[in-house]
């Protein structure tokens, strides 16, 4: 394994614990906070490994969160989707529309759904990002991607469960 292999997987795992990490959060700003430190570090890593639409991707990822955590307007959010359709010109193959896809799903998650939304998206998000990076190598990124997938479910379940207890309790005090 050369060095530029070894510090992009490096990266991968740094961004995977992040992600991870995030979709484990509580509220909808430390999941947006925790993915936008994860897309600043996969930016690196993609770079590295030459997989600069999934790169481009990212950093429009990270512009796209730190603008929906000031604003949820339909106007800057269809901004970001037209934005996330522009690394489509430099497509290679038919691979590279797979994460321009999870990032459109995901642009309309941060702009318009909750916390219980968002959760929702980022598994949808992340099935499609996950075989892009299994496709061009980036196995420790692939990792990460399966691991926020995984992460964010348990966290749905975990916060259905929670609603469930609450109901209960609230039925059983009536």
């Amino acid at each position: 394994m050369d060095a530029i292999l070894l510090i992009a997987n490096g990266l991968g795992l740094l961004a995977a614990l992040t992600g991870i990490i995030a979709a484990r959060s509580h509220d909808k700003r430390g999941i947006m906070i925790g993915n936008a430190l994860a897309n600043i570090i996969l930016v690196l890593q993609l770079g590295l490994l030459g997989a600069y639409v999934a790169a481009l991707l990212n950093i429009v990822n990270t512009t796209r969160i730190l603008a929906a955590m000031r604003t949820s307007n339909t106007a800057v959010m269809l901004f970001f989707m037209v934005l996330t359709c522009l690394p489509c010109l430099a497509m290679a193959s038919w691979v590279d529309a797979l994460p321009v896809l999870g990032s459109l799903i995901s642009t309309y998650g941060y702009f318009k759904l909750d916390k219980h939304g968002m959760r929702y998206v980022l598994v949808g998000m992340n099935l499609l990002w996950a075989p892009v990076m299994v496709y061009y190598g980036a196995y420790i990124t692939a990792i990460h991607y399966t691991g926020v997938l995984l992460s964010a479910t348990y966290a749905i379940i975990r916060d259905h469960r929670n609603i469930l207890n609450s109901q209960a309790v609230a039925r059983d005090v009536l």
